[in-house]
């Protein structure tokens, strides 16, 4: 094979591969409509989003980037592979047509670009642990640029082993925020329940389910009749609440199982009332929530979680998109695999979101990396309805 014939088959193959970009997300505490179009665009086109920047063929960037975060970016740019597309976006109305030139861009992109300097692997020291030996200590970060992870949310960690001794919090990149997307309505506050449901399911490890709340969520946003909905949300909430393996991997700390509840609660009691209430009812206040857990104060609700109960037929097969063979959740979820939530923000408790980021260092200490990501899609703290900028740490 001569050159000529090498190049033709280099060009092919890269215009084959591009058809399906691997688009790393990297969504902006002010950009949640932006990233909400994005994955609706992605996931109809067949488009996978990359777990890191290394399997990503494109980076885009949603919703506007305040000063503090604009380092994590450039940061996480540099170490896209050649010769990866960059796309910013902030407004939904230029999604769609900017997304479907990632092909083109990328059939007739040729690699090589100037060198960057790599910055030298952290390395640990040692500390002493909590038996009296001294271990290796290593300083890891969290975010802000994470899939399944709230926007503009830092956790810096101090770990030994996989366990985490010290923890501190860290808030960037809200400057552009004028208030949380997901307050105003019942249906946004629905669909942000969906939103955080859908992420703890991926960082469970639970894709189908992941992907299926993700259209529930889209399907409100876009107005479709609640309705309509109500046997989807049905075969999804039964689905949840009887997978044994999503149980389990599910940590007590930080009252991770009754958030789950609580948000499919919520969407169940605000589904039938959707289609009853007026044009103005954009405004109309959601369920009122009691306690840490986000539980709407309504008797029954749903079954203990991996248990059959409530009013379905336990042991039910049913794929939550409405097809069979669903496959249960992984029990790994690692620190690359995870609400900017919650649309669940309790408007009963303005102060809840900051209360949550004070005490996630305290709940993180002691758990390892995958039970730390488990909590905080749990917490799905909404970084856009702080007030201001604002961190949170914990001492040694």
């Amino acid at each position: 094979m001569d050159l000529m014939d090498l190049t033709a088959l280099t060009t092919r193959l890269r215009a084959a591969a591009s058809r399906r970009p691997a688009v790393l997300l990297v969504p902006t505490p002010a950009g949640t409509s932006v990233r909400l179009a994005v994955e609706r665009f992605c996931r109809t086109r067949g488009w996978p989003l990359a777990e890191s920047p290394a399997g990503a063929d494109a980076m885009v960037v949603a919703g506007p980037v305040g000063a503090s975060l604009a380092g994590a970016v450039e940061h996480t740019a540099r170490q896209l592979p050649a010769p990866a597309v960059r796309l910013s976006l902030v407004d939904t109305a230029e999604v769609s047509d900017r997304l479907a030139t990632l092909p083109r861009r990328l059939a007739t992109a040729r690699p090589g670009r100037a060198g960057h300097d790599w910055p030298d692997l952290p390395m640990a020291g040692t500390a002493p642990d909590r038996d009296g030996l001294e271990l290796d200590a290593l300083t890891v970060f969290l975010g802000p640029v994470l899939p399944h992870w709230p926007a503009g949310l830092r956790l810096g960690l101090r770990v030994q082993g996989d366990v985490v001794q010290h923890a501190e919090v860290d808030v960037l990149g809200t400057e552009p925020v004028t208030g949380s997307y997901w307050r105003g309505s019942a249906r946004r506050h629905a669909a942000g329940r969906l939103d955080a449901l859908a992420r703890l399911l991926a960082v469970a490890g639970w894709p189908a389910a992941h992907l299926a709340a993700q259209d529930l969520r889209d399907r409100l946003l876009a107005g479709e009749p609640g309705a309509a909905l109500a046997s989807r949300f049905a075969r999804l909430r039964r689905r949840v609440e009887h997978s044994r393996l999503l149980a389990a991997a599910l940590p007590e700390r930080g009252d991770v199982p009754d958030r789950l509840r609580g948000w499919l609660r919520d969407v169940d009691a605000l589904l039938p009332d959707l289609d009853a209430a007026p044009p103005s009812a954009e405004s109309a206040t959601p369920p009122r929530t009691d306690g840490p857990s986000g539980q709407p104060a309504r008797p029954g609700g749903a079954a203990e979680l991996g248990k059959p109960g409530g009013p379905d037929r336990p042991g039910e097969r049913d794929h939550p998109n409405g097809s069979e063979g669903a496959d249960e959740p992984r029990t790994s979820a690692g620190p690359e695999g995870a609400a900017e939530l919650a649309g669940p923000t309790d408007r009963a408790s303005p102060d809840r979101p900051r209360r949550e980021l004070a005490e996630l260092p305290d709940l993180v200490t002691g758990t390892d990396l995958t039970t730390t990501r488990l909590i905080v899609a749990g917490l799905a703290p909404d970084l856009a309805a702080l007030p201001t900028r604002e961190g949170a740490g914990r001492g040694p």
